[in-house]
């Protein structure tokens, strides 16, 4: 049965991110396992350059669609956002008309969902839905208040990380630390992601600034870009870099933009803790490179974070688009250095037990075939 199971992905995005690599990945081991793929992406987008490049089949037209639609055998389609939804429908109502009998939709959302949905039109669209997948139990609660589906048939299917090529991929910590631009001897606190207002990077570097005044070996380093075509990163980027040069040149140069960086999650061997300022996180698979790592984490006190890092355990929360939580953390944090290395050892035995991407990946394809037998 599973030779001949057929899944189409939809997931359209102009960038390529998280959402995205996510996507591919499973497409990809589920390619491998042999089960038939193929996925909806823009045309000359890098996910359809990346597509091509797995041999991974691409629709990047909606006609394409419609069309497959009527003549492939497709017992799934995979919905990795609420757009997605609102993207098929029209191709999916017309299908209904002729009496098609459509495959199973599964719509998983990769963002916290905070406002309802649950008016008439919305109810419409979410009848086509079988099942909503989501990543964490914070993220089935805002589901459950949100959306017009049962809660039985919303579902938490935890992101994971290959852990072989993962820790495979990460450099030694010497040539960690030549690359980022920081001395052997430093301690250093490592972000990565995109630069965006809501990743909290601002409020983090402020908390901070008193640690770096009293802590001359303390160096933080930010790995990530600015989006292309959206202004408010830009802006964010502008001001982020203002605030940097009105520092203290001895606090200035401990403080490294490190900018968009291939493969990011290789340069984790090179730092000391890892920090997820975000203000709601869905779910961060830096987390689970970070841990892989065996790094201790900083990470907030909201959405799916609290998941993935246990206070005191593997890590220390703190609050949201808060500069002296962040820096009270980080205080916290250093204080207990001794405890670094327990810290990141049972960090990276939950991520290897509980966030194997290989194991996740079979999950996903039994509720697959549970949902096309069905």
């Amino acid at each position: 049965m599973m030779d001949s199971l057929s899944i189409l992905h939809i997931c359209p995005r102009p960038s390529f991110s998280g959402l995205e690599a996510y996507a591919l990945s499973l497409a990809i081991e589920q390619k491998n396992r042999g089960l038939n793929i193929a996925m909806m992406v823009l045309p000359n987008s890098p996910l359809s350059e990346k597509c091509q490049g797995h041999q991974i089949s691409v629709l990047t037209k909606s006609s394409e669609f419609t069309s497959a639609l009527r003549s492939k055998n497709w017992q799934i389609l995979h919905l990795h956002s609420t757009q997605d939804l609102k993207i098929v429908l029209p191709s999916l109502f017309l299908a209904k008309l002729r009496g098609q009998i459509l495959p199973k939709i599964v719509l998983q959302t990769h963002i916290l969902i905070s406002h309802s949905k649950k008016d008439p039109l919305h109810f419409l669209e979410y009848l086509f839905v079988d099942e909503m997948w989501c990543s964490s139990s914070p993220a089935k609660a805002l589901l459950t208040a949100h959306i017009p589906i049962a809660p039985e048939r919303i579902k938490v299917i935890r992101y994971g990380r290959d852990i072989e090529a993962t820790t495979g991929g990460f450099l030694s910590r010497e040539a960690s630390r030549q690359a980022l631009g920081v001395a052997n001897d430093a301690i250093v606190v490592g972000l990565v992601s995109r630069i965006d207002p809501q990743k909290g990077i601002r409020e983090f570097l402020e908390g901070a600034i008193p640690i770096l005044e009293r802590e001359a070996r303390l160096n933080l380093v930010f790995i990530g870009g600015r989006t292309e075509n959206d202004p408010k990163s830009w802006a964010y980027l502008e001001d982020l870099e203002k605030f940097h040069q009105k520092l203290e040149p001895s606090i200035a140069q401990r403080i490294h933009f490190k900018g968009a960086m291939k493969d990011s999650y290789q340069y984790m061997t090179g730092l000391d803790l890892y920090a997820l300022p975000s203000y709601k996180e869905c779910f961060a698979l830096s987390l689970l490179e970070a841990q892989l790592a065996g790094l201790p984490v900083l990470g907030t006190s909201s959405g799916g974070t609290p998941d993935i890092v246990i206070e005191d355990q593997t890590g220390f929360l703190f609050e949201p688009e808060s500069a002296p939580s962040a820096g009270e953390a980080l205080k916290r944090a250093l204080t207990k250095q001794n405890l670094w290395k327990d810290f990141g050892a049972r960090a990276r035995a939950r991520v290897i037990e509980e966030f194997d991407f290989k194991k996740i990946c079979g999950l996903v394809i039994e509720k697959y075939l549970r949902l096309a037998n069905s």
